[in-house]
């Protein structure tokens, strides 16, 4: 990447001094933050950082699914309508997508992860691809133009999907609820991009060719993985730089863009979950994400119990305020955020 070197330089200087200097960068890649999906807390958490790091786009499941929907066909959107009110910002960022003209200024986009099934969808495959595409509908219409990405899916398994008993059958499921989704999402909104699988192990070439033999890529505009490499859920875990393998179906992060390429054709890939490091590890993870195409990155785990800024004593809990450790390290995320554009539809691969 031709502009590496200034971009390594811009970091170092706000990690010593917790000052910006907008780096000159070249590609599609964006260090962007996380929600409530993974965090463990509400969205309010996302406010209270916005200044520090002036995201693009907001992943988020608004409470989950089971808590939207309480009883079948019954839906209850307080937690969500809290989590668009939290990501009504005002004059947060210069630039942003086509969320402009719903307050005067740009505004995050939002790509909404469905997760958290209700029991009542649970018993067969047929209940739960009609209950999920029953929800999408109503929450699109609940708040048009509010959400432009639908990531239908949250770390798919044969544990838990219905009727399941392999992960051949979870693969199969899984593109077939794409599908679905993607047609229900589009009658609605043809503007709405849709992204999956969503798996933790973006390597898994077995799961990636049912899924791709099933029509799954062909239905993703968007083709999402989580990554943990850099630092786990639990204290301690051990650290991991984007360079190394994490595990049989988790080799470096070239590795895993390379593979999604491979079966998707090259449509945008984002990691719509990123464990937080060490500032050296997001650098070097941010400089591979923009030198090999990565579309965007969705950090994770911000202010929940146990997470980055806890574990590494960046934030103070008496005054919610990041410590000036922390405002080095969010100066730093800072610095790595450029202009992200919506990828365009690709109708097949």
């Amino acid at each position: 990447m031709k502009n590496s070197h200034m971009l390594a330089a811009t970091i170092a200087f706000s990690i010593g001094c917790a000052a910006v200097q907008a780096p000159l960068l070249d590609g599609p890649g964006m260090i962007l933050p996380g929600s409530d999906s993974a965090s463990g807390r509400d969205n309010t958490e996302i406010p209270r950082i916005y200044g520090q790091i002036q995201p693009a786009i907001i992943r988020t499941g608004g409470g989950g699914w089971k808590l939207l929907e309480p009883a079948k066909g019954v839906y209850d959107w307080t937690a969500f309508d809290n989590m668009l009110a939290h990501n009504t910002v005002t004059n947060f960022r210069n630039a942003g997508p086509n969320m402009g003209y719903l307050t005067g200024v740009p505004q995050p986009i939002v790509m909404f992860n469905v997760f958290q099934a209700p029991a009542f969808y649970t018993n067969s495959q047929a209940d739960y691809v009609a209950g999920e595409c029953a929800f999408v509908k109503a929450i699109l219409l609940h708040a048009p133009h509010r959400i432009q990405i639908v990531e239908f899916i949250n770390e798919p398994w044969y544990d838990w999907t219905p009727q399941c008993k392999n992960w051949q059958d979870c693969a199969k499921f899984t593109a077939t609820l794409a599908t679905a989704v993607r047609e229900t999402a589009r009658l609605i909104d043809p503007t709405i991009r849709i992204a999956g699988p969503s798996r933790s192990s973006p390597y898994d070439n077995n799961f990636f060719s049912v899924f791709d033999a099933n029509g799954g890529f062909k239905a993703c505009d968007i083709v999402t993985f989580h990554d943990y490499r850099m630092t786990g859920t639990k204290r301690n875990s051990k650290t991991y730089a984007p360079d190394q393998n994490y595990g049989p179906n988790m080799p470096s992060l070239a590795e895993c863009k390379a593979n999604c390429d491979k079966w998707s054709s090259g449509k945008p890939v984002c990691v719509s979950e990123l464990g937080l490091g060490t500032p050296e590890n997001v650098i070097a993870y941010v400089i591979i994400a923009q030198r090999t195409g990565i579309w965007a990155l969705c950090p994770t785990y911000w202010l929940g119990s146990a997470t980055n800024l806890w574990e590494c004593n960046y934030w103070d809990a008496a005054s919610d305020q990041p410590k000036p450790n922390g405002r080095a390290f969010l100066a730093t995320i800072r610095a790595l955020n450029y202009t992200v554009t919506m990828p365009t539809f690709q109708s097949a691969h």
